[in-house]
């Protein structure tokens, strides 16, 4: 098994490699520059690494569509998803 699918920062290190990745700490700033199929990761407030990765499904009414793996996540607000002090965008 690879960490890289399995590790939020080995998901990223690795991405970084060929893609371009941007840090955000406004969940607007996301909204505007992602676009489906990027992949956005999260940083909580009070911590230093990355926790949670989810896949931009769509952008709809002003936010993004979010996609991923906890509770069967299709087309989350991700305006909705709180508590986060940073945001890192994988662009693909």
């Amino acid at each position: 098994m690879s960490t890289s699918w399995v590790r939020v920062s080995d998901f990223g290190a690795y991405w970084a490699r060929t893609q371009t990745v941007k840090t955000y700490s406004n969940v607007n700033d996301v909204v505007k520059n992602a676009k489906p199929g990027d992949v956005v990761q999260f940083m909580k407030k009070g911590r230093s690494t990355y926790f949670h990765t989810m896949f931009v499904y769509g952008k709809s009414g002003g936010t993004l569509q979010l996609s991923g793996h906890s509770d069967d996540y299709l087309k989350r607000n991700i305006k909705k998803v709180r508590s986060i002090k940073r945001y890192r965008l994988i662009k693909f």
